[in-house]
């Protein structure tokens, strides 16, 4: 019987250690914000493009910290958010650095107007103006 108590207050326990450190690690998020526009005509192309996203593309996303990656539309614009485990100084200038990024955005070049930041390579930065947790 006591050994059920135990076991149950070890769940317990853990339970909770696993909420703080989902917490910690929520806190410690950075989160990258960019914008681009669609060229004309080519909003099926750009979905067509994602939906059979490279899987070598999404690997290289992954190895720099990305996740929580979404891509939002209205009329021509688009606005990308994603969070970075790494941080965003290690998750941009892996992009810079990665031949599968940069072979990513010439492929994507035809279809989209995107402004590149001269130092990171990334997408500008948008800043942050608001948020509520």
């Amino acid at each position: 019987m006591q050994s059920v108590v135990i076991l149950d207050l070890l769940k317990l326990l853990l339970k909770a250690y696993k909420k703080i450190r989902h917490m910690e690690n929520e806190n410690l998020m950075e989160k990258y914000a960019w914008k681009a526009y669609i060229k004309d005509g080519c909003f099926e192309e750009y979905c067509k493009r994602h939906n059979n996203i490279w899987p070598e593309m999404i690997d290289e996303l992954k190895k720099s910290g990305i996740c929580n990656y979404t891509i939002w539309h209205c009329n021509n614009e688009l606005f990308g958010y994603y969070e970075c485990n790494n941080g965003v100084d290690f998750a941009t200038s892996f992009q810079a650095q990665s031949d599968v990024v940069k072979r990513w955005n010439k492929y994507m070049k035809d279809i989209l107007i995107m402004e590149m930041d001269p130092i990171t390579g990334a997408q500008p930065l948008l800043v942050k103006i608001f948020e509520m947790m």
